[in-house]
């Protein structure tokens, strides 16, 4: 029922959004037993650029799937891996990011290439801001 509601209050948008997301803070603390209620939680605090709540959903997309499913591989996973391994990136944090990114892979299909390439892309980053570190300590 809470995320019937809160269905209703995206569909409205606006300032209905936060709304929603009581909504499906409701659904998840009732025990939302299909992940509906984390899986729209993130969404929406992504699409608000509420980065720290959004990782923090999108984690735990990736925590409920590998407990119901034996490899996750669907459009949510997917999402999620893409997500996270951004955020790590973009905090610098390159391992954690080549950690998502090889997930990626693992899954394949249309997204491994473009795994491919954000592997690529982490790792030349990593390289540099390690080289970039060893000059100012010398």
């Amino acid at each position: 029922m809470w995320c019937a509601m809160g269905e209703r209050y995206e569909k409205v948008g606006g300032e209905q959004l936060f709304n929603a997301i009581k909504c499906y803070l409701r659904a998840e603390g009732n025990n939302d037993q299909e992940g509906i209620a984390i899986t729209k939680l993130a969404k929406l605090y992504h699409k608000l650029n509420n980065e720290t709540m959004a990782t923090l959903y999108y984690k735990k997309i990736l925590e409920f799937k590998e407990l119901h499913e034996e490899i996750p591989q669907d459009q949510e996973t997917i999402d999620a891996l893409y997500y996270l391994g951004d955020y790590a990136k973009k905090c610098h944090n390159y391992i954690l990011a080549e950690q998502y990114y090889n997930r990626l892979l693992d899954i394949g299909g249309v997204n491994k290439e473009q795994a491919k390439a954000l592997l690529t892309e982490t790792r030349q980053l990593n390289t540099f801001a390690l080289k970039t570190e060893q000059q100012q300590q010398q």
